[in-house]
């Protein structure tokens, strides 16, 4: 964030790359934090005139279709499925080979701090403050979590609030005001008709990072219930009354699948009319209220926001890029990346790679 002003001082055009929430598109923005700006322009274009757009259109007909045909995550790395949310999973580094491979990285991330001259700069992490870390997530792992379980009830009416990955950007940047989740879910909880309960569910990411405690606390709430991070979200989501997050994909998914939604932060859905941002906690009632009586889903706008979204991205899986191990084939990188390197080109007048 630093850089990005500094160079905005300077007058340099600075490009963040955000995802969409849409498998495998990415997007880019000037706004660093504020909004998708190109996706924003283009949706309000169509709006004005869609005949342009048919090809957009159709494309962001298909994908709505397919999508609630068949409801899955923008990306498979960030389900349960692909998490080790249960003990089994967590454990699997007792076994030889897995023992050998931690001792021996350990080692090597311990060679490096001990030969880096700026080893004491705040960024790095000492060694041992990191084995401590794991030593005390395995602890709550081996604990266990299970007492602290509530049972869902489909049949019943509640709200639905995703807990987010964190420290992330998303947090710390998109919703600062409402970074504090557990002061956040008291709030939504104590704003909700009498009757309702506040489902809230761990991320697949955060699984034994967070303390005990943390979930005792959420627990001292008397409509909140804890549901197992296994519990698939589309199936909270489809029977929830309302879906409630600060930035999180679960509003955006909610949305495909016509639920009400609030968020408390700089979601790039909030362009959405049938979207309420909630900029005062005050207003959380109020906004409960009219999303819960008075919630009007229309189509047209969401087709022609996704529509946006297809004009205005790039089809790039930077996500399992990003997960890749060593250095794989640089080539088949490259080549993957060039959608995105294009669609920069364009915002830069620039010829793209594809045309030479």
């Amino acid at each position: 964030m630093l850089l990005y002003h500094i160079a905005r001082k300077k007058g340099i055009r600075t490009f963040l790359i955000r995802g969409t929430s849409l498998s495998g598109r990415f997007s880019i923005t000037e706004h660093y934090y504020e909004s998708l700006e190109f996706i924003d322009k283009a949706f309000a274009d169509i709006q004005k005139n869609s005949s342009p757009y048919q090809n957009y259109i159709q494309q962001a007909e298909k994908f709505l279709n397919e999508f609630r045909a068949k409801p899955s995550s923008y990306s498979a790395v960030v389900t349960p499925k692909a998490r080790p949310i249960n003990r089994k999973k967590q454990f699997a580094f007792l076994s030889p080979q897995k023992i050998f491979q931690s001792v021996r990285w350990f080692f090597q991330m311990l060679s490096a701090y001990l030969l880096d001259k700026h080893r004491d700069d705040y960024q790095n992490i000492k060694p041992w403050h990191y084995l401590v870390d794991r030593i005390k997530r395995k602890t709550r792992v081996l604990i266990g979590f299970d007492d602290l379980y509530d049972e869902a009830n489909l049949k019943e009416d509640f709200a639905f609030f995703p807990l987010q990955y964190e420290p992330e950007a998303s947090m710390m940047l998109y919703a600062p005001f409402y970074s504090d989740q557990l002061w956040l879910i008291k709030q939504i909880a104590q704003s909700l008709p009498l009757h309702y309960k506040l489902y809230v569910k761990e991320h697949p990411v955060m699984f034994g990072y967070r303390p005990r405690q943390y979930y005792k606390e959420l627990k001292k709430i008397p409509n909140v219930k804890l549901i197992r991070p296994e519990v698939p979200n589309f199936d909270l989501i489809q029977n929830a009354k309302l879906i409630t997050t600060n930035t999180g994909t679960a509003g955006w998914e909610a949305t495909l699948l016509k639920k009400p939604v609030i968020t408390f932060g700089n979601a790039f859905y909030n362009t959405l009319p049938i979207i309420k941002r909630c900029r005062a906690i005050e207003d959380l009632p109020r906004l409960i209220k009219e999303q819960l009586e008075n919630f009007h889903y229309d189509e047209k706008p969401l087709i022609h926001f996704i529509a946006a979204i297809f004009k205005e991205s790039a089809n790039v899986d930077l996500i399992q890029l990003w997960h890749i191990e060593g250095g794989g084939n640089m080539e088949k990188k490259e080549k993957e990346l060039v959608p995105l390197v294009d669609l920069i080109a364009e915002k830069l007048h620039l010829a793209p790679i594809k045309n030479g």
